[in-house]
């Protein structure tokens, strides 16, 4: 009697998990439905936009199956046509601008240190640093110390401002050498404080990009094994303010690089979204307020992503905000 009443069960529980996963399948396979509906009741509609004062929020009902949502409001930043621009456009830019802090300490400072950028330089493989010196020392890299306004003499702080628009577009690298040339003295320090690439765009927006976002890696091409060393290496810790320690007199002459990853200098974060809902949580209003007169593109985007079934279901609307 206890065999047939576990053999029920098991017959029993299989047909559950049929029923289960079939009703999971057709889940999976349903098709991806959002709406919404506009609760603010001090707008008006004026052929497809809708108008609303900017001191009033603008509120919606959510209805749907989705498993993310997503709101953009259609201001600078937050606009769904450029969600997926990673760069503006050349003819956009009005000036890029490349600027840093430099300050050398101890020992001869002349000529210890050089700069470099490069449109062709493919980067360094880090996987073998022989083939990264070779690639550095028989590049044809573009010298532009002497536009940069280097400091002459110990602690003494210069701050270099170089135009790079011409290299908008293109996949750059920048490259800061320090080469020594005597060790009767001291080898001196050089520090490089807030590097960054500054954007400026015709319509006035302003974007900077970082010492840390352009992703400088150094190269001792007399230490190619990765030993530690307390003196004459890059110290990139901080990328606000990166240094090379100095070499007491007597020490070996030193020749390193700090190089950046070749990358657009004109590049741009994608405009982003308000997460409203996802998987694990359920929304069913949604409201926003402008704080700028405008008209703005308002774009929902609805997801629905699993194993079986991706799809998107977007949604747009003509926002006109007044005073």
């Amino acid at each position: 009697m206890k065999t047939i009443i576990l053999k029920s069960v098991v017959v029993c529980g299989f047909f559950t998990l049929l029923l289960s996963f079939a009703s999971c399948s057709n889940e999976l396979e349903k098709e991806l439905i959002f709406n919404y509906e506009i609760t603010t009741s001090e707008t008006q509609t004026i052929g497809d936009t809708l108008v609303i004062k900017k001191s009033l929020p603008l509120k919606f009902n959510l209805s749907g199956n989705y498993d993310f949502l997503s709101f953009y409001s259609g201001e600078i930043g937050h606009e769904y046509a450029k969600h997926d621009i990673k760069s503006y456009a050349k003819d956009d830019i009005n000036t890029s601008v490349l600027s840093f802090d430099a300050k050398p300490q101890y020992g001869s400072i002349a000529g210890t240190l050089q700069v470099f950028i490069s449109e062709s330089f493919q980067g360094l493989q880090f996987y073998n640093t022989k083939l990264d010196s070779i690639a550095i020392a028989t590049h044809n890299w573009v010298e532009i110390t002497e536009q940069c306004n280097l400091p002459t003499t110990s602690t003494q702080v210069m701050q270099t401002s170089l135009s790079l628009v011409d290299y908008c577009d293109k996949d750059i690298s920048l490259a800061f050498l320090y080469k020594t040339n005597q060790n009767t003295a001291s080898q001196p320090t050089w520090e490089i404080k807030e590097l960054k690439i500054t954007n400026t765009l015709k319509n006035g927006t302003i974007s900077v990009v970082k010492a840390v976002d352009l992703g400088f890696s150094a190269l001792d091409m007399f230490n190619l094994n990765g030993q530690t060393a307390t003196s004459g290496v890059w110290i990139l810790s901080n990328f606000a303010a990166m240094s090379i320690k100095s070499s007491p007199v007597g020490a070996v002459m030193n020749e390193d690089w700090l190089i950046s990853t070749p990358s657009k200098i004109n590049r741009r974060l994608p405009d982003t979204a308000v997460a409203i809902g996802d998987i694990a949580t359920t929304t069913e209003t949604f409201s926003y307020k402008y704080s700028s007169a405008g008209i703005y593109n308002v774009t929902f985007v609805a997801k629905k992503a699993n194993l079986e079934n991706k799809s998107d279901n977007t949604k747009t609307l003509i926002v006109k905000v007044i005073d």
